[in-house]
């Protein structure tokens, strides 16, 4: 037996790796909210070595909706690789993708940040119970195809005369809506037909608008379509079958929709004579051992098709992890076997976590090694062995998972089994390591009703399934948290999983210092010619201080990220005089600035797909909710406790009006920024702008506007007509609306381009222009002119965060920001005295208690105390978090609150 050690080596290579490569993590109280309800999330930033992060200054938290709208863009403080908040769902049902990315991997390739889906929901359930249930075990095409509604008010009402519609989807397309109504008995047959014979992925969504209903309601009914298309796949241990030698061959099926299929068959030879028998173990992989010939061909027969296994070399290696059993304990190997003709050539075999070489030993290929793997040395998580020629060419490559056993134990009780509504509830954590000692850990702690918030998606992975599985691998992972469960598959799956998937290469941002800021100086005159014999001084407007910075021979000045770092959200740079008539200009790096934006636009666009625009997993009739005591309460849109619910601010997000006719909207990556003049700016956006000015009225007894931004030249107004200018749909100074008064005219002012020229628009987020414009009717000899009875041609500026930075006096300065939020405490009600108790206003908290931040104490505990609501329901407990070392734990517990006595406020 042969041992290496890596210890020397990882710390070798944990210093050669210069770049800062992140991924990150973020959980969220729940997967699925009621309208405007307040999300609570906590995020994670790890090193590809798993490890918490502290390169990076802010965390990023983007939302997308299924039309590829922007519905969110928050900047988070991270603190020793983590950091929490809050925002506000969707007003509409639905679901929408959340992305997290950390500061210093924006600009890299989308595919590597962090995405998960979250859903939004009604709370008020169905007022009338609608029910599909198809006649056919599978759809046929062209047959008799039927389904069965019905309508009800209640499990023995029928709900007559209902007004139904009803659209197939089919994938990503949807029919036409059609138009049905159920008998006076509630009941109506549909026959599904004029489908695609080729349908794979069929529903059928019902709705109804009646006017007896508050609200509109849906149901999406699956329809099972014909046998499935199979996708079965073959992946050799190590990479190739090696003609002669006995190899293992893992397996994956899926069927056309990407679900994992599960199945029974035999490995066949070209004469049809049976070699071995192959049965899935879990999600549609498996695994079989077989010796194939260099003149035999090996197929598998599955539903009517045959697959063919990849052709055996008759020189290569075969590389495999195994059991092996010595002095009565067992131990993993990697086992090395080589075709005789490879016997006594010098090879190697190199250990990597990722990309980084942790171990290497040097041997002789022969007919079989064994090398003890070095798990006391190695971290739990995924590790490649690859056995390279004494050339550097792989001959043989395989992912294992190291040291599953050895994450933290992280358990939660309450102090009782069942509780009444609005009573105190006691929850002691503890936490320890595979030794069974205690732990000092930071968790994030969340109870939920289950009942009313159980995601449509159970297999979004938590924090060990993400950090240590999904992340470092390539592809779809099926059901990633059953592998770090305790059921006895788990760890077999684990490795078949790694055997059908490939290992993922993460890439840093193409960007230089995605954090960090650059600029330079330049002379206020006509050549604007850069300095280069200045420097810069920076100062947090946080924590004080002053430092500084070169201005280099090329005429820039860089401050880098890692100076940035801890000192605060707000810097002020700027740089002094010499004399009194030195005058210049400071000018922040707009280029980087732009990238950054694209790189943001650029998440949201591939996160943005098909499945979110089609998706109608919530209106299922397992995700429906039911009718409880509380539903006239919640249909009465009486005063209930839903949680800190925190509304936004409407009417100017770009998604509610700006991207619709008559409006033009580009965003900042859209718009050249290489001159930040706001009238070159707003020239890109539409050619109705022209310049600044005063508008002349055809009939000069109408009063003048002086300074306005103009439009083009329009009949009623051949000098332009004056814009209005809202910044952040807040309007600016309006045209001051006069009347004539006899024959004497009494003139506006805009003051457009004085106000507009003291802004610095360097923070532009999105410019919209509306070129709408309606002259009113004049009286007799041009009086009675109301300017309020016109309709003038509309700009809207909006500014990342709404934040308006005004201009120095000669640019001599401006103020960077890092991020732009910061987390509050959520909300929980205190129910200790009896008038609490007996408040008649219902708990209708579906988020029982968040708290992103416990600290177990250096017992490894920590104790929890709040208040439950008043639904009946199960309560479901979910911690997660890390220790000092980035050691990962995950647990969860159930209670439940029972049904309590009725009032009149909630029978």
């Amino acid at each position: 037996m042969r041992y290496f050690i890596v210890s020397w080596l990882i710390f070798l290579s944990l210093l050669s790796n210069a770049q800062v490569i992140e991924k990150s993590y973020l959980t969220t109280d729940k997967d699925i909210y009621a309208p405007s309800d307040t999300v609570w999330f906590k995020g994670y930033v790890f090193n590809t070595d798993n490890t918490l992060s502290i390169s990076s200054i802010a965390y990023h938290v983007l939302m997308v909706d299924a039309a590829g709208n922007k519905l969110l863009d928050t900047s988070w403080p991270i603190n020793g690789g983590i950091t929490d908040g809050y925002f506000v769902a969707p007003m509409l049902e639905g679901r929408f993708r959340l992305m997290a990315v950390s500061g210093q991997m924006i600009g890299s390739p989308p595919d590597q940040i962090f995405s998960k889906d979250l859903f939004v929901r009604s709370e008020i359930a169905d007022e009338i119970q609608l029910l599909a249930f198809p006649r056919f075990e599978k759809f046929v095409p062209n047959d008799q195809n039927l389904v069965d509604i019905f309508t009800r008010f209640s499990a023995n009402n029928s709900a007559p005369e209902v007004k139904l519609t009803y659209r197939i989807i089919n994938g990503d397309k949807t029919s036409r809506k059609r138009r049905i109504e159920t008998s006076a008995e509630g009941k109506v047959v549909l026959n599904l037909k004029d489908i695609d014979p080729q349908a794979s992925d069929l529903t059928l969504l019902i709705e109804s608008e009646d006017k007896r209903l508050t609200k509109p309601i849906k149901l999406a009914v699956p329809i099972p379509v014909k046998e499935q298309n199979i996708d079965l796949q073959f992946f050799p241990e190590g990479g190739n079958l090696v003609n002669g030698l006995e190899n293992k061959v893992a397996f994956k099926a899926i069927d056309q929709n990407g679900k994992p299929f599960d199945f029974r068959g035999k490995v066949l030879n070209q004469h049809g004579e049976e070699i071995a028998n192959i049965q899935s173990l879990f999600a549609g992989m498996g695994e079989f051992s077989f010796v194939p010939e260099s003149s035999q061909r090996y197929i598998v027969e599955l539903l009517d098709s045959t697959y063919t296994l990849p052709h055996g070399v008759d020189s290569g290696v075969s590389l495999s992890i195994a059991d092996v059993v010595n002095n009565d304990s067992s131990s993993k190997y990697a086992v090395i076997k080589a075709s005789p003709d490879l016997y006594n050539q010098n090879s190697k075999l190199v250990l990597y976590r990722n990309e980084r070489q942790v171990g290497i030993l040097n041997f002789k290929l022969s007919e079989r090694s064994l090398w003890k793997i070095p798990f006391d040395n190695m971290n739990v998580g995924i590790y490649r062995i690859t056995i390279l020629n004494e050339n550097d060419i792989p001959l043989a490559e395989r992912l294992l998972f190291s040291n599953p056993d050895k994450g933290l134990t992280v358990s939660i009780e309450t102090d009782k089994e069942a509780y009444q509504s609005r009573e105190k509830v006691t929850a002691n954590l503890k936490v320890t390591d595979h030794l069974g000692l205690p732990i000092q850990a930071n968790l994030s702690l969340s109870a939920i009703d289950d009942a009313r918030s159980k995601s449509p998606l159970s297999e979004q992975p938590n924090l060990l399934a993400q950090v240590l599985l999904a992340s470092e691998l390539r592809g779809n992972i099926p059901k990633p948290n059953f592998y770090f469960s305790n059921d006895p598959k788990s760890l077999p799956a684990l490795d078949l999983v790694l055997m059908t998937n490939g290992w993922r290469k993460y890439k840093p941002s193409e960007l230089k210092e995605p954090e960090g800021i650059s600029g330079s100086l330049h002379k206020m005159n006509s050549k604007k010619r850069l300095l280069t014999d200045r420097e810069v001084v920076i100062t947090s407007l946080r924590n004080g201080g002053i430092d500084y910075f070169d201005v280099d021979t090329s005429g820039i000045f860089r401050i880098p990220a890692t100076y940035l770092k801890d000192k605060g959200d707000s810097f002020l740079i700027f740089s002094e005089k010499t004399s009194k008539k030195d005058k210049f200009s400071l000018r922040p790096d707009q280029k980087k600035r732009i990238e950054k934006s694209i790189g943001l636009k650029n998440y949201l666009s591939y996160h943005s797909d098909s499945k979110l625009l089609t998706d109608n997993l919530i209106f299922r009739k397992e995700h429906k909710l039911q009718p409880d005591r509380f539903q006239n309460t919640l249909l009465l849109n009486s005063v209930v406790v839903e949680g800190n619910k925190i509304l936004p601010n409407t009417g100017c997000e770009l998604r509610d009006y700006h991207f619709q006719e008559p409006w033009v909207t580009k965003r900042v990556e859209e718009l050249d920024m290489t001159d930040i003049n706001l009238l070159y700016l707003l020239k890109q956006v539409s050619p109705i702008v022209k310049q600044f000015g005063n508008f002349k009225p055809l009939n000069r007894l109408q009063p003048m506007v002086y300074d306005a931004l103009l439009s083009n030249e329009i009949p009623a107004a051949p000098d332009g007509a004056p814009m209005r200018i809202q910044i952040n749909c807040e309007p600016m100074e309006v045209i001051e609306f006069t009347q004539m008064r006899g024959f004497e005219t009494v003139d506006g002012q805009y003051f457009a381009q004085e106000v507009l020229n003291r802004i610095d628009w360097s923070n532009i987020e999105s410019i919209s222009i509306n070129s709408t414009f309606r002259s009113a009717e004049t009286g007799a000899n041009g009086t009675d002119i109301v300017f309020a009875d016109w309709t003038f041609p509309l700009v809207n500026i909006n500014t990342i965060n709404d934040q308006l930075i005004y201009k120095p006096i000669f640019d001599m300065k401006y103020f960077h920001s890092t991020y732009q939020n910061y987390t509050k405490e959520f909300y929980a009600p205190v129910y200790e005295t009896e008038k609490q108790r007996n408040d008649p206003v219902p708990d209708l908290r579906t988020t029982i208690f968040w708290q992103a931040n416990v600290f177990t104490d250096e017992n490894g505990e920590a104790t929890i105390t709040y208040y439950n609501a008043d639904r009946p329901n199960e309560i479901k407990l979910t911690v997660e978090g890390v220790d000092g070392y980035s050691r990962l734990g995950f647990g969860t517990s159930t209670y439940k609150v029972l049904e309590g006595p009725q009032t009149e406020d909630n029978r």
